[in-house]
Parts: structure tokens; C-alpha cells; sequence
């Protein structure tokens, strides 16, 4: 995913990075405003999320990890250990370290100027 215009993100894409632009936001916070139960909405999410991360748009982390690449094998499996387990995907979970997410300097930029944090508007 190459994003070199606001234009070019998805209103889902966008959403993650205004959500994530204060500071790491755990995935169990930015699940909760997607339809776990609709196969479709959680694919689109977590494509998102990958996306993003590999296109250097949000930083990910797991636990106190820094992870440099994310594959949809990486959440899948994160969200396979949690539902096995019993546990809501969109409370903190007890079977795994959390990944969370924040958007980066490159992410930032493609905030709308209203939308950014007040020390980084030009």
C-alpha cells in the first residue's frame, strides 16, 4: 500500500489514524467500533490494520515489542488465541500481549489539518 494523498485512504484507514494519534491505542479499543460478528467487517479491519502498519502509516507494538512488519496471519492468530479463550475482542485480553497501535509522523500528514494534534498543525 503506497498512500501519498488523504484522498487515497479508505474512511476505515482514516479513522485508525485519527483514533491512533495521541498515542498507542490497544486493539482491543479500536475493534470495538468494528462488527466482530460480520466475517466481512473484522477482514476489512484487519487488512486495514496490516496495511497501515506496512506502509509505515501506524506503528505497532505487542506488549512493550516494537514490531517492525504485520501480516493478517499475525491478528488472525492473535484473534483465533481470544475467541478460542472465550474472551471479547473488544476488552483487554488475558491470553496474549496486546498489540497496539499509534499513528507515525508519515500518518500523521495525512490527517486532515483539523484533525491533527494542535502542536503538529501547520
Amino acid at each position: 500500500m503506497s498512500i501519498a494523498r488523504t484522498s487515497e485512504l479508505s474512511p476505515e484507514a482514516y479513522g485508525i489514524l485519527d483514533e491512533c494519534y495521541c498515542g498507542p491505542e490497544p486493539f482491543f479499543v479500536l475493534v470495538s467500533s468494528v462488527d466482530v460478528d460480520d466475517p466481512s467487517a473484522l477482514g476489512s479491519f484487519e487488512r486495514t490494520l496490516v496495511d497501515l502498519v506496512n506502509a509505515n502509516l501506524l506503528s505497532a507494538n505487542r506488549g512493550t515489542e516494537q514490531i517492525a512488519s504485520l501480516s493478517l496471519n499475525d491478528i488472525r492468530a492473535y484473534i483465533e488465541d481470544r475467541v478460542k479463550s472465550g474472551e471479547d475482542l473488544d476488552e483487554p485480553p488475558s491470553v496474549r500481549e496486546e498489540f497496539s497501535f499509534a499513528t507515525t509522523d508519515a500518518g500523521l500528514a495525512l490527517l486532515k489539518p483539523e484533525d491533527r494534534p494542535i502542536e503538529t498543525r501547520e
